[in-house]
């Protein structure tokens, strides 16, 4: 197989090849190339909007298609048909569910639940085991039920529907050894049954379910992020494309970093390897510099499964270093200081912690994201403007309620929160405080301190830059030190977020993020301990996410050596502890 260069004469839409893959290594501008040569010809072209789609497995890609979009078809497309071509998977294969279902036999409770029961079954208050369940976390911090729920939300996207079978007890031996498989199996079948009883779906049936629906007859069908789609996902895209006359394909095989999902990078090589494809590379990196390409490259070279292919770095200078903690806080902090943005990665969500706690001890602000979403994202800043609207005694509507409900922001809830994001759907525009009493809801002051997501805290307190001294994280919560006052009334520049511009998330999180400054912690504690038992698959799938976290920085790239849980030499970097590189 040969991947040739992107020529944007040869391989535009509508002339280019019907069936298109697009790879492209970290800041190539995969996604702004195919909006201009894809995406953008065609709905300018007179092809109604409903016939061009572009859908991603994640809705933060689906989100920032649209966003990239929108300042380029504007004239052309309504906000509306807009919105309904950019979509996640999921969101496609619902669309062909209702079109042959009525609303009524499309109960959706989202992903696999294995505790999942119908409101009519619950009492109004949670069993007692049903609470200790929730409230007991394992060291792994999930609890049994959630981790059986990943199994078989995992089963199914690898296309395993069987629990009975020979290759899901192969698989639960790999991923949950220490929990018997006759209680994974009942807790399965309990779960399946429930669904079945009272005809509800999960995010699972509703792909599997789409493959058994006629497909809609498209113009152009665009895939982003490909290579993170499952099988269970390739098989809905194989079903969409059959009916599709252009079909692009967008991803880098290297990139492929949700394995704890069903993503594996044969599914997207064993297509580009069948000779149906046209397939073509990005190059020429913007984003990242000489030093940092250069680790990157030979961390992802020692990879079996993967294409390789020329990659050129960015042209502007960058610099490589390996540093100890006290070293890398003062110069987050002197970043910060000049108003540069700081990525912080570490491998496990709980190592941010650490990270966080030297960070409050030096005084510098920072923003802790756990694996959440950015400050940015629209369903919270939807969900904040709706409660403090009721809070001052404005009304609102009926889908603002329903979006505070989902979230459980700056409300108590009383009784189950799935009967009553039903009933503000059915209740009367619009909404107002003292009607939200008859739903059950209790409006109360947002946000309080101890909240473990910095994220709801900042939107939801008027925060100035000389009335902000530091954050703390205390006792695995995140705290405002010292507390800013409450929030008296609606501000007029509520719109108006406060600049954090130090952020400390996990090598996944950081998956389409870039930073002037990239922290990258190398502390990996199992990997290190079972480094002599380590399959080659496992080995390749944390390079892959170290080159993701790696690659996010565009000038530097800070390297944080642990000693005893050391993997960057196993995993093929071989920096020493005084060594830096810079161009």
């Amino acid at each position: 197989m040969i991947a040739e260069p992107l020529d944007p004469r040869r391989d535009s839409y509508p002339d280019g090849p019907t069936r298109l893959a697009v790879l492209g290594p970290p800041g190539t501008g995969k996604t702004q190339t195919i909006c201009d040569l894809m995406l953008v010809p065609a709905l300018t072209s007179g092809v109604p909007p409903h016939r061009v789609v572009a859908a991603s497995f994640s809705r933060s890609a689906a989100r920032e298609l649209a966003r990239r979009l929108w300042p380029l078809v504007r004239p052309h497309v309504h906000p509306v048909a807009l919105d309904a071509c950019t979509s996640t998977l999921h969101s496609l294969a619902l669309g062909l569910l209702r079109e042959v279902r009525s609303p009524a036999e499309l109960t959706v409770i989202g992903g696999t639940r294995l505790e999942w029961r119908p409101s009519s079954a619950r009492t109004g208050a949670p069993s007692e085991p049903e609470s200790r369940l929730r409230d007991q976390r394992d060291d792994q911090g999930k609890d049994e039920v959630e981790r059986m729920s990943s199994l078989w939300d995992l089963a199914r996207n690898l296309q395993i529907v069987d629990p009975l079978g020979a290759q899901f007890a192969t698989l639960a031996r790999r991923q949950v050894a220490d929990l018997p498989l006759g209680r994974i199996r009942s807790a399965i079948a309990g779960y399946e049954d429930a669904k079945r009883s009272h005809g509800a779906i999960d995010y699972c049936d509703m792909l599997q379910r789409a493959l058994d629906t006629p497909p809609h007859d498209l113009e152009l069908l665009v895939i982003d992020e490909a290579q993170d789609c499952s099988p269970l996902q390739w098989a809905l895209i194989d079903h969409l494309s059959s009916r599709a006359a252009h079909v692009v394909l967008v991803g880098d095989v290297d990139q492929t970093i949700f394995g704890f999902g069903g993503a594996e990078p044969r599914e997207l090589l064993r297509r580009l390897r069948s000779g149906t494809w046209a397939v073509r590379r990005l190059v020429q990196s913007h984003r990242v510099p000489a030093p940092v390409h250069s680790i990157a490259s030979a961390l992802i070279g020692c990879n079996r499964d993967r294409i390789d292919a020329p990659y050129m770095p960015a042209q502007h200078a960058g610099l490589v270093r390996v540093a100890e903690p006290p070293d890398v806080v003062a110069q987050i902090g002197l970043a910060d200081q000049k108003g540069h943005e700081v990525l912080v990665l570490t491998r496990r969500g709980r190592d941010l912690d650490r990270w966080s706690g030297l960070l409050s001890a030096a005084a510098t602000p920072h923003l802790h994201e756990r694996g959440a979403c950015p400050l940015g994202h629209p369903q919270e800043v939807r969900r904040v403007r709706a409660a403090l609207a009721l809070r001052d005694g404005a009304a609102i509507s009926r889908g603002d309620l329903a979006a505070i409900l989902k979230g459980v922001e700056g409300a108590f809830l009383l009784g189950d929160r799935e009967t009553l994001v039903e009933r503000a759907r059915l209740a009367a525009d619009p909404i107002t405080r003292d009607a939200c009493q008859d739903l059950g809801l209790r409006v109360v002051e947002l946000a309080a301190l101890d909240t473990r997501d910095l994220t709801r805290a900042l939107r939801v307190h008027r925060i100035r830059g000389d009335g902000l001294a530091r954050l703390v994280a205390r006792h695995g919560r995140v705290v405002l030190d010292p507390p800013p006052r409450m929030l008296a009334r609606r501000p007029d520049d509520a719109d108006e977020l406060p600049a954090v511009r130090v952020r400390l998330t996990t090598w996944h999180g950081s998956k389409g993020r870039e930073a002037p400054l990239v922290v990258v912690d190398l502390r990996m504690p199992r990997l290190a301990r079972l480094a002599a038992d380590v399959s080659r698959e496992a080995l390749e799938a944390e390079r892959r996410l170290l080159y993701v976290a790696v690659t996010r920085a565009r000038q530097r790239l800070l390297l944080v050596r642990p000693g005893r849980y050391d993997a960057g030499q196993l995993l093929g970097l071989s920096l020493h502890s005084s060594r830096s590189m810079s161009s």
